[in-house]
C-alpha cells in the first residue's frame, strides 16, 4: 500500500497538473493511505521503514515508532491542506472515493488518531473536533475482495474472538449493548492459553464477505477528545467526562448502530480513574479495529511475560519476507 501511495504522490502532479480538483483528491487519498500504513507499522512493531523497497534488492533503513508516527501526521496534514485548497472533483468522488467512503472526514479522523498516539494532544483534540460525527465512512468489500476479518475468523477459522471484548472481569460491565453487537452465539470455553478463554462467534462488521468495515467509528473521536483532555498539561476533567458519558449512555443515533446503552460514569473523578475508563470504553467501542495492542501499551496495562490476561506480546516479530529482502531488518523483540 505504501509503495502504491508513493507512486501516486510522485505521478499525480505531473499527470493531473492542470486538473486541481482531481489532483487534490488523488494526492489526499495517497497521503491518507500511506499514513495509515506507517501508523499500522508503528502500532505493531518497534521499528519500521518509512518507504517501501518493492524490488527487495537493497537496504531500506528502519526508524523508530515515533518517527513513523511523525511522518504519518505530516502526510495527513498535507492531505488536509490539499482538500482545503481544492475540494475533490465530482469525477474523483464518483470513480475513486465511492459512496461509502468520506475522504475529508477520514483524513481528520486519522489526524486525530495518529496525533494522539504521537503525544500531540492539542493537535489530536483539534482534529477530532473537525470530524462530523453524523457521517459514515467505511471500507467496502465484495466476493472478489472479501472482508478480511470474516475470512480469517469465520470462513477459515484461524481466529476466534474472546468473550467480554477480551477484558478482565473487573473492566467488563454486564449490560453493555456493544457485546451483543459485536459477538453472537454460545460461549465456548477454551483453555489453550492455560486459563479459561471464553470464545464467541463474530457479529457486527464481520458477518459476511461483503460486510463494510468502518474507516473509523464516530465515538473514537469522542474518546480521543477525552484522552487528549486528560493527558493535557492542564487536564480538563469536565470535558473528558462529558465525552465519556456521551459514549457510555448512547442508546441511538450512532451512524453504524454501535450503542453502549450504559448508565453514566459514577467512579472517581481523577485523571488515572478516567483514563482507565477511556481504555475500557475504547476496548468495547473499537473492538477488533486493530487499536488494542497500542492502547494496551499506552495505558500501561498488564503485560507479558508477567501477565497474559490482556495481551500475549508487546510487539510483533518482523515478517520473514522482510528479513530475507532487507538486511537492515532489526532483531525480533523478546516478546
Amino acid at each position: 500500500m505504501a509503495n502504491i501511495a508513493d507512486q501516486l504522490i510522485a505521478a499525480a502532479p505531473k499527470v493531473l497538473g492542470s486538473d486541481a480538483a482531481t489532483r487534490s483528491g488523488v494526492l489526499a487519498h495517497a497521503y491518507l493511505f500511506k499514513a495509515a500504513a506507517l501508523g499500522a507499522i508503528a502500532m505493531g512493531f518497534e521499528q519500521g521503514p518509512l518507504s517501501a523497497n518493492p524490488e527487495g534488492n537493497g537496504t531500506t533503513a528502519f526508524v523508530g515508532r515515533q518517527e513513523l508516527l511523525t511522518e504519518a501526521v505530516r502526510l495527513l496534514d498535507l492531505a488536509a491542506q490539499e482538500l482545503a485548497a481544492n475540494p475533490p472533483s465530482a469525477e474523483f468522488n464518483a470513480q475513486v472515493q465511492g459512496t461509502a467512503f468520506n475522504l475529508p472526514n477520514t483524513v481528520q479522523a486519522y489526524r486525530a488518531r495518529f496525533n494522539l498516539l504521537a503525544g500531540n494532544y492539542a493537535a489530536a483534540l483539534a482534529a477530532a473536533n473537525l470530524v462530523n460525527l453524523t457521517i459514515k465512512s467505511a471500507f467496502t468489500y465484495s466476493a472478489q475482495n472479501p472482508n478480511p476479518v470474516f475470512t480469517a475468523a469465520t470462513q477459515v477459522g484461524n481466529f476466534k474472538p474472546r468473550d467480554q471484548f477480551g477484558l478482565p472481569a473487573s473492566l467488563f460491565e454486564t449490560g453493555d449493548g456493544r457485546l451483543n453487537f459485536y459477538l453472537t452465539g454460545p460461549v465456548v470455553v477454551d483453555r489453550n492459553n492455560g486459563g479459561p478463554d471464553n470464545l464467541r462467534t463474530l457479529a457486527g462488521f464481520f458477518t459476511s464477505q461483503t460486510s463494510e468495515i468502518p474507516a473509523y467509528l464516530p465515538d473514537e473521536m469522542r474518546l480521543i477528545r477525552a484522552e487528549a483532555n486528560l493527558r493535557a498539561a492542564t487536564p480538563n476533567i469536565t470535558a473528558a467526562l462529558a465525552d465519556i458519558n456521551a459514549v457510555r449512555t448512547q442508546s441511538s443515533g450512532d451512524p453504524f448502530g454501535v450503542h453502549a446503552n450504559l448508565p453514566a460514569y459514577s467512579g472517581a473523578l481523577t485523571v488515572p480513574a478516567l483514563l482507565l475508563e477511556v481504555y475500557k470504553q475504547r476496548s468495547a467501542e473499537l473492538y477488533l479495529s486493530g487499536l488494542r495492542l497500542e492502547d494496551s501499551r499506552r495505558f500501561g496495562r498488564p503485560a507479558p511475560p508477567t501477565s497474559l490476561a490482556e495481551r500475549t506480546r508487546n510487539f510483533y516479530p518482523y515478517p520473514q519476507q522482510e528479513r530475507v529482502n532487507n538486511p537492515s531488518t532489526p532483531a525480533d523483540p523478546a516478546i
